[in-house]
């Protein structure tokens, strides 16, 4: 009997809950409806809402308001504005509505950062025991809390129809930082270290010192714990916005000195020093297209491996890589640009290698010398036996031209090479097997292929390119606006050697004009305020190099007029060239004018004029030693046997 009067209660219940849901919906007869654009945001993204509204009555509604609560973020816009706002809560006075949909409402805000966690760590350790140290830093991107937006219409300040809209945030990809080291001996280390996830900022920078040796701890009742840990140091970096994955790993070392340090912010990206035995040390780098994951498009990579007693130096910043090793043991490099220019070694022996990589140009000194080599790793013996090899590619498929140089099974090697465009140029010596092939397979083909197995002395140059348009070492340098919004302008800078002289270094500076900050550039700068430069270890004959340059304009100062030098070496010899381009959109690059300054002993004659164009030098080189000047009347006397 109490079952049923329960049940019947609760039945009760129920009917009343749903005429009171009915009664009150079809008392009001409003209705409103919140919609997004997205159902997913970033930090820091722009977000549209929606909002309409009705009243399907048959009589007026009145003292209608309509309340909207925002969640954790800032407004942008509100049309119509609303009619009061106190804090996250906008409210619009609607007054009578009639049968019929209001007037729509768009409110547009901006997502809040969430991710707002600094650390800063900077510490100093040293003695002798144990070590195992492990740090993870992280900009990367979660799933976010979700932003809940709810609107909600009022009849006679009584609540009638509500509507929430629910968008997730979706954290942005960040750097992410990994160090791990451990061994046991004799240990001293001195580290900072920084993360702000909101600026997206990692900076590592360490100094360890560290021998191996067994230890020995005394634990209370007689107990006793050994460690015999060799020491290892592992780093690993990646940068999606950047497209930059880097790991240097240092493992089994006996002995082990490093200092250097990273920074995803700075323009000396990453720089390290180190000197090691019995241990190896393993260096990769990896440049990708940014924000393309999953894809494959690689725009540098850099592999070092040594195993063995070696001293090492490596330095990334805008755009260059370089590096320096010295030792004897395994070694193994290999850097390459794509699929248009690589470089490598290996072998085992004595080793000494510098190497110089920028804008498609590698530039590398070796000498190395073979011998059998015995290393261990984790109790783990290996026997190395492998005589040196070098190997020097480049392809420029706008020419269709290739060059490959490959020394293999040598003894020694001892090298000097400049690899670039269309361009192959080496000197030294070798005890061992040499392959070398140049193709140029355009319209009129040529192709070159040797081989040499022995001792050889080597000064070989090999390039492909159209004939100089100038007798003489020759810069060109053109500037022009190719877009300009109000917002931004896009410049497009040329430099060309249409001399008949390698020209290396080069490097090109660019003056941003008063109002105008830099914003990108298709080739990695340098940026010091308003005042960007690239580096080019060298521009062979008939190298074109072209730069897009992005500048943000804030406001149009006084002066508009954006210039771009360029400083080129040859000898001991320099070109200067300038060009400058207004804001306007041009329909033809602004040309230049070229100086030549000397540092050696000989210096040109008044005639010469090199203080203007030198296009026009090519007339006054045939009328000096012709010993005629028309213009002078004879000022250049006739001079037999010149050594040009």
């Amino acid at each position: 009997m109490k079952s049923w009067h329960r049940i019947a209660s609760h039945s009760l219940l129920l009917f009343l809950m749903i005429f009171a849901a009915l009664s009150f919906s079809a008392q009001g007869g409003l209705w409103i409806n919140k919609i997004s654009e997205t159902s997913i945001c970033a930090e820091g993204e722009a977000v549209n809402y929606n909002i309409s509204y009705g009243y399907d009555g048959i009589r007026s509604a009145n003292n209608v308001l309509i309340e909207d609560i925002l969640p954790n973020v800032d407004l942008i816009s509100a049309s119509p504005a609303p009619s009061s706002q106190s804090g996250n809560i906008l409210q619009w006075n609607i007054g009578e509505l009639k049968s019929g949909e209001g007037e729509p409402i768009q409110v547009s805000v901006r997502v809040r950062h969430v991710r707002n966690i600094t650390f800063d760590e900077s510490s100093s350790v040293s003695g002798d025991g144990f070590v195992n140290v492990r740090k993870s830093l992280s900009a990367s991107g979660y799933e976010g809390p979700v932003l809940v937006n709810t609107a909600i219409i009022y009849e006679n300040n009584r609540p009638v129809s509500s509507s929430t809209c629910t968008i997730a945030i979706q954290g942005e990809l960040g750097t992410d930082l990994k160090s791990a080291e451990h061994g046991s001996g004799s240990y001293s280390e001195e580290e900072i270290s920084n993360l702000n996830t909101t600026a997206d900022t990692i900076i590592l920078a360490k100094d360890i010192s560290a021998t191996y040796k067994p230890t020995t701890f005394h634990l209370p009742e007689n107990r006793t714990v050994s460690f015999s840990s060799t020491w290892s140091d592992l780093t690993s970096i990646k940068n999606p916005h950047t497209g930059d994955s880097f790991a240097e790993n240092y493992q089994y070392m006996d002995d082990l000195k490093k200092s250097g340090g990273y920074n995803n912010h700075s323009q000396d990206l990453y720089s390290s020093q180190s000197n090691f035995s019995g241990g190896i040390a393993s260096i990769g780098y990896v440049k990708q297209e940014p924000h393309t994951p999953g894809t494959k498009t690689t725009r540098l990579e850099i592999s070092e491996t040594y195993h063995g007693d070696f001293q090492t130096e490596q330095s990334l910043n805008a755009g260059s890589y370089s590096k320096y090793a010295k030792g004897t043991g395994f070694a193994s490099s290999d850097a390459n640009m794509g699929c248009d220019l690589r470089s490598s070694e290996h072998g085992s022996g004595s080793y000494e290698s510098e190497l110089q990589l920028s804008s498609n140009t590698i530039l590398k000194s070796s000498n190395m010398v073979y011998q059998h080599n015995d290393q261990s790793v984790g109790g783990l013996n290996i026997s190395y036996n492998n005589k040196w090899s070098e190997f020097s590619y480049v392809r420029n498929p706008s020419q269709s031209s290739e060059i490959l140089q490959r020394i293999s099974s040598a003894d020694y090697i001892q090298q000097e090479t400049l690899v670039g465009p269309s361009f192959l140029g080496t000197t030294g010596r070798f005890n061992g097997t040499e392959y070398f092939r140049g193709k140029f397979n355009g319209i009129d083909k040529a192709e070159v292929e040797r081989m040499l197995i022995g001792n050889y002395n080597l000064d070989t140059t090999f390039a492909m390119s159209n004939v100089a348009k100038y007798l003489y070492p020759h810069l060109n340098l053109t500037k022009m606006v190719v877009a300009n919004d109000g917002n931004y302008i896009t410049y497009l800078i040329n430099i060309t050697n249409d001399g008949n002289e390698i020209l290396s270094p080069v490097q090109v500076v660019d003056v941003l004009p008063e109002g105008t900050s830099f914003y990108s550039s298709s080739m990695q700068p340098v940026v010091q305020g308003r005042v960007v430069s690239w580096s080019f270890l060298a521009l062979t004959i008939g190298d074109i190099q072209s730069i897009e340059l992005i500048v943000k304009l804030d406001y149009e100062g006084a002066d508009m007029l954006n210039r771009v030098q360029a400083v080129a070496q040859y000898g001991n010899r320099t070109i200067l060239t300038e060009a400058s381009s207004s804001p306007v959109v041009d329909a033809i690059p602004q040309y230049n004018t070229t100086t030549i300054s000397d540092t050696g002993a000989w210096r040109p004659p008044s005639c010469f004029d090199l203080g203007l164009n030198l296009s026009e030098c090519d007339g006054a080189i045939q009328r000096y030693y012709s010993g005629r000047d028309d213009n002078t009347g004879g000022c250049c006397p006739k001079i037999t046997n010149v050594l040009w």
